[in-house]
């Protein structure tokens, strides 16, 4: 009736009373995989990876890279993701975001505790793709027989307690690829 695609109806009672939930099916879809290599006679690795979607028609991907090797940027990198995942997912801005775990890494310990973070949102409706990153690698982008360069320069956190993130915006295509490393 409304041209457009549901997931299955969740149903709700109260009393006599059933109230059914339909949530839209988005159009675009992410196929993600995930790598991580420790530095060579190490046995834990400093980069940490997440993504989930929000149940609303967007995707995370976050990928953060405790500086140094060994324990500590595995400490510091896996810190620095799971908080930053936890934020997304209860509702937290990307500023907000950005504030408290970067507040977080500086009141980790008297020592030096750095940490970059990239986080790329893409709306699974539009095809809209945000990135922010802080102090994070280049990331590309191959798109219709091109590959674009994204690396907004920015510090990463845990450094400066007043901090923003590099960002870029973009429409994705159906078939496009983002390398974030």
């Amino acid at each position: 009736a409304t041209g457009r695609r549901f997931t299955h109806p969740v149903s709700r009672r109260s009393g006599q009373e059933v109230c059914l939930l339909l949530s839209e099916v988005p159009p675009f879809t992410c196929r993600i995989g995930m790598a991580q290599q420790a530095a060579y006679g190490e046995r834990l690795c400093g980069d940490a990876c997440s993504q989930f979607d929000d149940g609303r028609g967007r995707q995370f991907l976050l990928l953060c890279d405790g500086m140094g090797t060994g324990s500590r940027a595995a400490v510091d990198g896996a810190m620095a993701a799971g908080l930053a995942s936890r934020l997304l997912k209860a509702g937290f801005g990307f500023e907000s975001l950005l504030r408290l775990v970067n507040t977080a890494l500086m009141a980790k310990s008297e020592d030096e505790s750095l940490a970059t973070l990239d986080i790329a949102a893409i709306d699974l409706f539009t095809g809209e793709l945000e990135l922010l990153k802080a102090g994070a690698g280049v990331s590309l982008l191959y798109s219709r027989g091109r590959v674009l360069r994204l690396d907004e320069s920015s510090l990463p956190l845990g450094i400066l307690r007043e901090l923003t993130f590099a960002r870029t915006a973009l429409r994705l295509s159906d078939g496009d690829v983002l390398l974030m490393m």
